[in-house]
Formats: C-alpha cells, structure tokens, sequence
C-alpha cells in the first residue's frame, strides 16, 4: 500500500483506468469498509477514473449485462450525485465521462412508473430561463449536460402494449424529443437517437417530425415500431413534407410501421450522406418508378425492404441507375411477381448491385 501512495497521481490513474467499471466499483466498496471513509488520494483517483468512462444513465437498474466499458448510473443516482453537496458529488461533477447513453427501457407491467421515468428525464434535460423559481440547485444539471461531455446517444423503449391508452407515454417520448432539439448545447452532441415501440405515429407528427434537422451531428435515427404512416389528415405523404432529417444521417431505421409508399418526394427528401435505409415489417405497396435511387443517394450501400407482404410488383427502372455491386438490396419476405424478381436477378447477374432475397 505504501509504494502505491508513493505513485505520481497521473500514474495511478493510468492504472485505475485499465480496470472495468465493475472492478472499480469493487475496488471502492473494499476501500471505503477499509478505510471507512470515501475522502482519500486513492478513493479520489479511483472516483476519477470510474466517472470518466462511458456513463450509461438508466431509468433502472437494468437486468441485461451491461458491457464493462459503461458505468451505469440510474438517473435519481445521477441527480442526486449532481446535487448534493459532497465529496463524492463534487468529484463526479468535475469528471468528464467519454461519452454519455440515456437508455430507458419500459418493462410490460410498469405503465405509470414509465411515465414518471420520461417526467424526469424532461425534467434533467429541460433548460432552465434564468431567474425562474425552477432553477436554482438544477443549473447543476444543466451544466454538467452542456458542458461535461463531447456527445451521448439517447435509446428509449416504450415497449407499447395494444391493451393501454398510450397518451401519456406518447406525450411524454414527444416532450423528451424537443427538449433535445431547444437545447442548443445538447443538439450537436447527439450522435444516436432511437425512439421506439410507442404510439407517437398518432400524435403531432407533421410537428415533432421537424425537429430533426436541428440534430446537425445525428448519424444513426431509428424511429421503428412507432405507427408512422404516409398519410395524415390534408397531408399526403409526410415523408416528402414534413420529416426534415439530418443533414449527415447515415442510418434510417423506418421498419415495423405503417408505410405504403416510397415517393421520389420521400427519396429526395432523405439526405446524401444516408448508407443504410431499413423499411423492413411494413405495408409498403409502391415503389416509385423514378427514383434515381443512386443520383438522389449516392452514398446508399444498404436498402432493406423485407417482410412488405403486399410489394408485388417492382418496376425494372426502379434500381436501373445502381451499378454499385456493393449495393446490397434486400427483398426477402415480399410476394413480387416472378417476371419482376427474374428481372432484377438478371440485373443482380450484371454486377450492377447485390440481392438479397
């Protein structure tokens, strides 16, 4: 223990870093009962090195094995560590972790607790106007979000159940959503966005879906499962009207919703950075006839549309500008008639792209 203490500061740390976040944590529960106290050097370092890993913020404690480059952190534990006034608190509120992953996760029998989880979370993200009575000891929050890291992913799953009013949970996901996109400090650290298993197809989507071309750094949006369809109210196609991706989003995921029809509105509203575009699990009937998928996309390497039941028929000219072999088009689980699909094998045949079927 003595030629440990004798270590420079820099070193040790260098040595408590190479240990996984549940060594650290152990580390710490065995030093404390040793030492009983958390206010020492070696405490310090150890405190340093576990907050300065990928932090993975939870609704819960949750029951799948999370990978040890994370340390996880249910959000009451990350509130309270951001605070109280402690030792421990202010060696977490100088530490800054590698990365930040809000993953929440619904369990079937939690409806009301759920909902509650998404209030806090609004609550953590919300930017407070200075000189509200909501503010005070929450600035803690705000700063440590605005300042604390370089970017975060934010994974959230409803796990909708048919049997429930989703209202709630819906407006809740919605609200999460925007204070994401009017935080001017938050949006261009976001990386990954995945909202899924929720109703909020139902609810206000030629607005929230705005919102998304503020995420200026967003490369991966998975919106799947969540009742999105073409056509709402007056608007006939909200993909080619009102959803306004990312300018440098790379993966789409639209599958398992309620989508018809792939307009050249739709392809030409997807940005040019975008190399994976997932379709699969839905009630896709059409595909436009002019898509120029390849002058519209140049950078797509990855087209799935599998699992469509009612896509019998495609137009030849629909993928006759691909002649990127490494073009993966996916069609597996699809009843296209069989001059259709011999066809696009004899394209496939020609090197112009690969089929996946």
């Amino acid at each position: 223990m003595i030629e440990l203490l004798d270590l420079p500061p820099e070193i040790l740390l260098c040595i408590f870093q190479s240990f996984s976040a549940s060594e650290l944590d152990e580390f710490i529960l065995r030093m404390i009962k040793l030492f009983d106290t958390d206010d020492n050097r070696l405490l310090d370092l150890m405190y340093i090195a576990l907050f300065s890993k990928t932090l993975l913020i939870t609704n819960d404690n949750i029951a799948e094995k999370v990978p040890d480059i994370y340390r996880q952190l249910p959000i009451n534990d990350f509130e309270i560590l951001l605070l109280l006034q402690r030792h421990k608190s202010t060696l977490f509120q100088q530490c800054q972790p590698q990365k930040i992953s809000i993953r929440f996760l619904r369990k079937s029998d939690d409806y009301h607790r759920f909902i509650r989880d998404l209030q806090q979370l609004h609550y953590s993200l919300k930017r407070k106007k200075k000189g509200t009575t909501e503010q005070g000891n929450l600035d803690q929050l705000v700063v440590y979000f605005e300042t604390r890291f370089k970017a975060f992913d934010v994974y959230i799953d409803c796990n909708l159940q048919m049997v429930e009013n989703p209202t709630s949970i819906s407006s809740g996901l919605i609200q999460v959503l925007l204070d994401l996109a009017e935080n001017p400090y938050l949006i261009a650290k976001l990386k990954k966005l995945t909202l899924i298993a929720s109703d909020i197809g139902t609810f206000y989507v030629k607005s929230w879906s705005q919102l998304f071309h503020r995420f200026e750094n967003l490369i991966e949006l998975n919106l799947s499962n969540n009742v999105i369809q073409n056509t709402y109210d007056e608007v006939e196609d909200v993909f080619s009207t009102s959803f306004n991706f990312p300018p440098l989003l790379k993966s789409l995921d639209l599958s398992q919703n309620l989508i018809t029809n792939i307009s050249v509105g739709f392809i030409k509203n997807l940005p040019r950075s975008l190399v994976v575009l997932k379709l699969n699990d839905n009630i896709i009937v059409h595909l436009g006839d002019t898509l120029k998928i390849s002058k519209r996309l140049p950078n797509l390497r990855n087209l799935q549309l599998n699992n469509n039941p009612h896509l019998d028929y495609i137009n030849e000219t629909t993928f006759m500008d691909i002649t990127n072999k490494d073009f993966l088009l996916e069609l597996r689980g699809n009843n296209i008639n069989n001059d259709d699909m011999v066809k696009l094998k004899n394209m496939a045949r020609l090197g112009k792209f690969t089929l996946d079927i």
